[in-house]
């Protein structure tokens, strides 16, 4: 299979942007969010197709997320993790790459930059950073199997 190109990341990064997006607004319309994200958190991560580190940014309980119950739980709520309030849940207007530096390694790209989350209600931008790779499965789609988010450090003054 051919390299993964930038805009193929690019893409994916929108998609798995849309997809958080998405879930808080079936969440906010009172829809079947926990449905809709169990049918799209499979498509953004390779969970049962090979081993996935997912570090959550608000996660410090249970920091490290290796199956997909646990990532459900993360996004969405679902009581997996007691410590998750559904990150997708707090509703987000936007959401934006910035890619610092991305690493192509034939059938895997590892892409390291800041996100920007838009408050729904506020508008108020929350900067993380990341570091995601991916690769192609064999049915050519784009899957996250590294996904670590954190905030910024903050030196005490």
């Amino acid at each position: 299979m051919s390299n993964i190109t930038e805009k193929e990341i690019q893409e994916a990064q929108n998609a798995w942007g849309d997809a958080i997006i998405e879930i808080g607004n079936r969440y906010r319309n009172q829809e079947d969010y926990q449905a809709y994200t169990k049918e799209v958190v499979p498509t953004l991560y390779a969970f049962g197709e090979r081993d996935v580190l997912f570090k959550p940014t608000r996660a410090s309980v249970v920091p490290f997320r290796t199956n997909l119950d646990e990532a459900l739980s993360y996004f969405a709520g679902s009581g997996v993790v007691a410590e998750d309030v559904g990150f997708a849940l707090q509703l987000w207007h936007n959401i934006r790459f910035e890619n610092f530096k991305v690493i192509h390694d034939g059938n895997t790209a590892f892409a390291m930059g800041h996100y920007f989350f838009t408050d729904y209600n506020s508008y108020d931008e929350l900067k993380v950073e990341y570091t995601m790779g991916y690769y192609r499965n064999e049915e050519g789609a784009l899957k996250l199997f590294v996904h670590h988010s954190s905030f910024p450090f903050v030196p005490n003054n």
